[in-house]
């Protein structure tokens, strides 16, 4: 059953046709990290086996507007060739040789995806790190439509502190979100209440419209730094809200003093 749900995108790099990830969500977008700059010239992308029955059309068949691009830092993004190779059974994307890649994402994917590989000169590349994601929307799809920023410099760092930014107050599903600039790079959070979407196993996760919760860790590093905060509310989302930023520490951090008096 986990293996038919395609819920774990480990399934794209385990080498096995018999084997998939669900590549497409109503809305979402396909994603693909390298996990670190590479250089390819073709990415491969293996839909199903040539001798399996096509017995649903619409789980192996790219969209009428499937499109690829791929970036080094999710800033600058190169669009691919539209032309897919193989349509139904295997696609092929020509990526250029003179620019390092680590991030791919695809509009209009088949509904499931078997198999993803990469190659250079021939030769494939190691898929150790490669992690995928069906979850999020295109943002050209979900622009931001209003901001809050807040920049500070905190004097000191406390252990096992981070900073908590909460939007109070009705937004949307999904429609609102945060992140920092550290010294201008940017930073993202690790975890939220209510959870991130993610592909559970058994279970669904609890989606809300309102009151969001960005945890961000602080290290020590950061003292001292410039630390800005910034709060967007996404297209479809309302502007109900008011973000409030707090520093606090989990497990609390504790220290002892012995003092020694003498006469």
């Amino acid at each position: 059953m986990f293996v038919n749900r395609g819920i774990w995108d480990g399934n794209l790099f385990d080498g096995r046709m018999d084997t998939s990830f669900i590549a497409r969500l109503p809305g979402r977008t396909f994603r693909l990290d390298f996990g670190r700059p590479l250089r390819a010239d073709r990415i491969v992308i293996k839909v199903r086996d040539r001798q399996s029955a096509d017995l649903s059309p619409d789980l192996d068949s790219f969209g009428n507007d499937a499109s690829a691009e791929v970036s080094a830092d999710l800033e600058t993004w190169f669009p691919l060739s539209s032309t897919w190779g193989g349509k139904g059974t295997i696609a092929i994307l020509k990526t250029p040789r003179d620019r390092l890649v680590r991030y791919l994402r695809l509009r209009g994917a088949p509904r499931r995806l078997s198999e993803i590989e990469a190659y250079l000169d021939g030769k494939p590349i190691d898929r150790t790190g490669w992690r995928a994601s069906n979850l999020f929307q295109a943002y050209s799809e979900k622009p931001a439509v209003a901001a809050w920023r807040l920049v500070f410099r905190p004097e000191q760092v406390s252990r096992n502190a981070y900073l908590a930014v909460a939007l109070n107050g009705k937004h949307g599903d999904e429609g609102a979100t945060a992140a920092l600039r550290v010294d201008g790079s940017p930073v993202g959070a690790p975890d939220r209440a209510v959870s991130f979407p993610s592909n559970t196993w058994e279970y669904k996760n609890v989606e809300t419209d309102s009151n969001y919760t960005y945890y961000f860790p602080l290290s020590k590093s950061m003292a001292g730094k410039s630390i800005e905060i910034v709060a967007l509310i996404l297209r479809g989302g309302t502007n109900g809200v008011k973000p409030e930023a707090w520093i606090t520490a989990y497990p609390p951090p504790w220290e002892k003093r012995e003092l020694v008096l003498f006469e």
